[in-house]
């Protein structure tokens, strides 16, 4: 049995590691500890299916803080270890150690999705963490061409990759066009166009259904009855919160997400809080919805923070935020436009998808908007969203125009 440590955070995350820091900078002065199952050191995961797989990027150029900043911090991180259990404010390790706190915060993130019958062979791959970037990597170094089973951010973000790096892809996706769940169909047509023109075979609207593989190919049956074959496969179809470890049991949603107040406290768990991929927050209309994004990540592990030390008021709202680079082309999402009952193509590029605006709205309120290469904009949008610009106002003078048809969402 370990002595009682003040803070322990069970992730190694960019949630966990901007928690301790915050605790920090806010003058905490109990101990902090960090425990995560990689041994590597905490790094950023956006560049995994950026830099690193166009080996531009290594762990040293994603790392969050060097070691002497963490020294600086006074923090315990232990690397190499997972948490296997949480019985009240004391997380049960896979050393056989148990580490009784006054307050726990998990931010253990996501696992990767895995589909059924999906194989265990080095043909066929998924991305959470570095080493499996490192994978997929040394994959697209060797291969001619892979499949990648979902569009979504990561999806689009491994076929941008491989593309550059002169693969042939297939780009295999369930729904009608690319991110059209998250995003809608405006801006899911032109995600779609984007892959085509860079000479991506995109595949809608079917799903695999049986996988034949070994560590040099896969053979992919599709549920459209079309066959597919490549030398790589990335399974991207998103992942499940890792949650199994500590028995959440009425904490969680549906999906496994742990249930949090406004302050991040677990529900039924006083002193328990979680932060990151691993957590729904309440969406500020009697709901419950997960961030899911590095910015939201950042914010609330601020929040958490400031309750635990008692530093006051609450740091005020900002829009979720998220960014992808694909084929030379920086796509910027701020706001939640799954909200949206209305979405208009706010403004159209020249002659090319850089310069594209759409915008989401609900009940005539801005909610969120899909800004492609126009970085410039991303302040004054931001502010839009947070004050719910107007429909209407879209059609005065010195606004946007839309551009072409408006579309209803169901």
């Amino acid at each position: 049995m370990s002595d009682l440590v003040g803070v322990a955070i069970v992730g190694a995350s960019v949630a966990g590691l901007h928690a301790a820091e915050q605790l920090r900078s806010l003058g905490y002065a109990g101990s902090v500890t960090i425990v995560g199952p990689e041994r590597h050191v905490p790094y950023d995961r956006p560049p995994l299916s950026k830099g690193v797989l166009l080996g531009n990027a290594d762990l040293a150029d994603i790392r969050l803080h060097s070691e002497a900043r963490i020294a600086e911090m006074a923090l315990d991180v232990r690397l190499g270890v997972t948490a296997t259990g949480l019985r009240g404010t004391t997380v049960v390790l896979d050393c056989g150690e148990e580490l009784p706190a006054e307050y726990v915060i998990i931010a253990t993130g996501l696992t990767a999705r895995r589909l059924p019958g999906q194989p265990d062979c080095d043909s066929v791959l998924t991305l959470r963490g570095f080493d499996d970037a490192l994978r997929i990597e040394a994959r697209l170094s060797t291969s001619r061409s892979i499949a990648i089973l979902g569009a979504g951010l990561i999806g689009g973000e491994v076929a941008s990759a491989a593309r550059q790096r002169g693969l042939s892809v297939t780009l295999i996706e369930a729904l009608n066009s690319p991110m059209s769940q998250s995003l809608g169909p405006i801006a899911g047509q032109i995600l779609a166009d984007i892959y085509e023109e860079a000479g991506v075979e995109l595949r809608t609207g079917t799903t695999a259904r049986a996988f034949e593989a070994d560590d040099r190919s896969v053979a992919l049956q599709l549920s459209d009855s079309s066959l597919i074959s490549a030398e790589t496969v990335l399974v991207a179809v998103g992942g499940d919160p890792a949650t199994r470890w500590l028995d959440a049991g009425p904490s969680a949603d549906a999906h496994g997400a742990l249930c949090c107040d406004a302050y991040g406290r677990v529900r039924g768990r006083e002193r328990v809080f979680a932060i990151g991929d691993v957590a729904a927050w309440p969406d500020g209309a009697g709901g419950l919805y997960r961030p899911g994004h590095w910015a939201s990540a950042r914010s609330k592990a601020a929040i958490v923070a400031q309750t635990i030390t008692g530093a006051g008021a609450l740091i005020p709202a900002v829009p979720d935020y998220a960014w992808t680079d694909q084929f030379g082309l920086r796509i910027q999402i701020v706001g939640r436009p799954e909200l949206a009952d209305e979405t208009t193509l706010i403004q159209s590029g020249d002659s090319s998808p850089a310069g594209t605006i759409v915008g989401y709205f609900h009940c005539g309120r801005m909610v969120a908007a899909v800004l492609m290469g126009t970085p410039r904009d991303l302040g004054r949008y931001s502010r839009m969203v947070s004050e719910g610009e107007p429909l209407a106002e879209f059609t005065l003078a010195g606004r946007p125009q839309p551009m072409q048809r408006r579309v209803t969402l169901a």
